[in-house]
């Protein structure tokens, strides 16, 4: 509703970036939105039931929120409250300034080398 799933590119570049996949066929594309679309529909009342900061106070893992700058469809601004209150062994947010909710689509370079270096961090 908000338009916040990409900021630096449209649904058309999002698609084109789909189709020329080598991992995805049309059919997978089609499934793709058609999953997204159920998924949103089933689950969506009760998603906005569900409380974090209420339900998820610690973890015993280290935790990493990867926000895009520009995100409307989950605002990063409720991520940065909820790693503020979690109790964690450690925490980071890593900001996309030029990206939405997809920043893996639209910085993919630097969000693969953030999830490495995450990864490298803490997995002994």
């Amino acid at each position: 509703m908000y338009h916040g799933d990409l900021h630096t590119m449209n649904m058309l570049d999002f698609f084109s970036i789909l189709l020329d996949a080598p991992e995805y066929t049309l059919g997978d594309v089609v499934r793709f939105v058609r999953g997204a679309k159920r998924s949103n529909t089933l689950l969506w009342g009760e998603l906005m039931g569900v409380s974090f900061l209420r339900e998820v106070p610690s973890l015993a893992v280290p935790i990493t929120f990867l926000l895009g700058r520009y995100d409307r469809t989950a605002p990063p601004e409720l991520a940065v409250e909820l790693c503020d209150a979690m109790r964690a062994p450690d925490k980071s947010v890593v900001w996309f300034e030029e990206s939405a909710h997809m920043a893996n689509i639209e910085e993919p370079e630097r969000f693969q080398r953030e999830v490495v270096a995450f990864g490298q961090r803490h997995v002994r």
